[in-house]
């Protein structure tokens, strides 16, 4: 599980949101009178994840962070691990009713749970289950290699 492709992918797909955020008819605001009635009314990226210039902000330096990372193995690792907490923090957050808009910046909850929940948990497997191949020592002459 080499964590440079994991970079890569993570930030390309981090950029595109990013990006994508920051683009007004890519972030059309909520328009059913019910979830506008729940609060929940705001710009919505691609119709889905709720959306914000904070939040398409973070993605955007997240993916930003990644490509750069991805270039070295070393950097890919500490990029998966600190992502890994980011969004982990970023999932809690979305949880907790008094900081699911990270404090009226960013909306963390709904289908953005869906985004940040599944890149928490894969960002914690490759930065910390990475093991970099290690040579095994040759045996001895006579002895059994079991």
């Amino acid at each position: 599980m080499d964590p440079r492709p994991f970079a890569y992918i993570v930030s390309v797909i981090l950029l595109v949101f990013g990006i994508c955020g920051f683009v007004p008819p890519l972030t059309p605001a909520e328009t059913d009178p019910l979830r506008v009635a729940a609060g929940v009314g705001g710009p919505q990226l691609f119709g889905v994840f709720p959306s914000s210039p904070v939040l398409a902000g973070i993605h955007a330096a997240m993916g930003l962070w990644g490509l750069i990372a991805g270039a070295k193995l070393g950097r890919a690792v500490i990029f998966a691990r600190f992502a890994g907490f980011i969004f982990l923090a970023l999932t809690a957050m979305g949880t907790i009713p008094l900081t699911d808009e990270l404090f009226g910046a960013a909306p963390l909850y709904g289908n953005n749970l869906l985004l940040h929940g599944p890149l928490a948990i894969l960002s914690f497997l490759f930065g910390w289950l990475y093991q970099r191949a290690r040579p095994q020592p040759a045996p001895a002459p006579g002895q059994a290699n079991f």
